[in-house]
């Protein structure tokens, strides 16, 4: 086990993903998952309104930090919810796409 990971900014396209349940199995965390890597989503404000846009793809601009267990965390200071035409051409910046700021 390593360090942790000093915290950077990024921005990442993928779902917001269930990461947690309870026992009656309602989700009670969530995490972003960008290909094979998954972040578990900080509940700051942004992070809470994440959980209305699970199994969708979004894009999402925050802080990301790795403990020393391998865990990723991310804190979301803002996202926008990708239209399916939107998701071919979500890693490029288009000023023209309607963005949802939060945070």
């Amino acid at each position: 086990m390593g360090k942790d990971e000093l915290p950077k900014k990024v921005t990442l396209v993928g779902s917001v993903v269930p990461g947690n349940w309870d026992n009656e199995g309602n989700v009670i965390g969530i995490s972003f998952q960008v290909e094979k890597e998954r972040y578990v989503i900080e509940l700051n404000e942004a992070g809470q309104e994440l959980f209305d846009f699970l199994e969708e793809e979004v894009k999402v601009e925050g802080v990301c930090s790795t403990a020393r267990n391998g865990i990723k965390r991310i804190r979301i200071s803002s996202y926008e919810v990708l239209r399916d035409d939107d998701w071919a051409d979500a890693s490029e910046e288009d000023p023209g796409m309607d963005k949802e700021e939060r945070g």
